[in-house]
């Protein structure tokens, strides 16, 4: 699976770290090609083996190498997030977006929060959505409609007394039901988002 996306936790400084020691965790997170991480310092913990160490590496050298490890997963995460734009993920639906509760939030299969308008009948469900960008801690998207979702959504329509449905009688046979573009077109019209995942032509 060469789009497989792997986290790990790594620990810098343990006492007697060499350079060479670090160079091999480096060497490690680049053959892997690490996603995520937690990463962080070696702290003493009393009554542990290690608390007893001498360590005769210098504090900012210890800094310096989890900076380096820091900054080179997080150079992997981006490069993975920037080449998910334009492809369609299925996410689950999570409930609200904490920065702006008239979106949605989910989680992709690799971890990626994504941020999208959408009803709130999809919180807790399974939904494919297209990643139109990469942003540093989030990705942003729109619902993916295919043509039978299309129908479904205008019968829907029709039934409720949804305004959209009138729509679709006023533009005719010219474009797909409900005003509603589908995959194909939206991959050529930079389009954004509307509730529910509804785009206007």
């Amino acid at each position: 699976r060469p789009d497989i996306c792997i986290s790990s936790d790594f620990i810098v400084g343990f006492p007697g770290e060499t350079d060479a020691d670090f160079e091999q965790t480096m060497k490690l997170i680049e053959d892997v090609d690490f996603d995520q991480s937690l990463s962080f310092i070696y702290s003493k913990r009393p009554g542990t083996p290690a608390a007893n160490l001498f360590d005769p590496t210098p504090d900012a050298a210890t800094h310096e190498r989890l900076a380096t490890l820091q900054n080179t997963i997080n150079f992997h995460a981006t490069k993975i997030s920037e080449a998910m734009v334009g492809s369609t993920q299925r996410i689950l639906v999570t409930g609200p977006s904490k920065k702006n509760p008239n979106e949605l939030t989910g989680k992709t299969e690799n971890m990626r929060q994504v941020n999208f308008a959408g009803g709130t009948d999809l919180i807790g469900q399974f939904v494919d959505v297209v990643i139109t960008a990469a942003l540093a801690n989030s990705l942003r998207a729109r619902v993916a409609i295919d043509r039978n979702h299309i129908h479904a959504f205008c019968r829907h329509s029709r039934e409720s007394g949804n305004p959209m449905a009138l729509k679709a009688k006023a533009l005719g046979s010219r474009s797909p039901p409900c005003g509603v573009r589908t995959d194909e077109q939206n991959a050529s019209h930079d389009a954004e988002p509307m509730t529910d995942g509804i785009i206007q032509p």
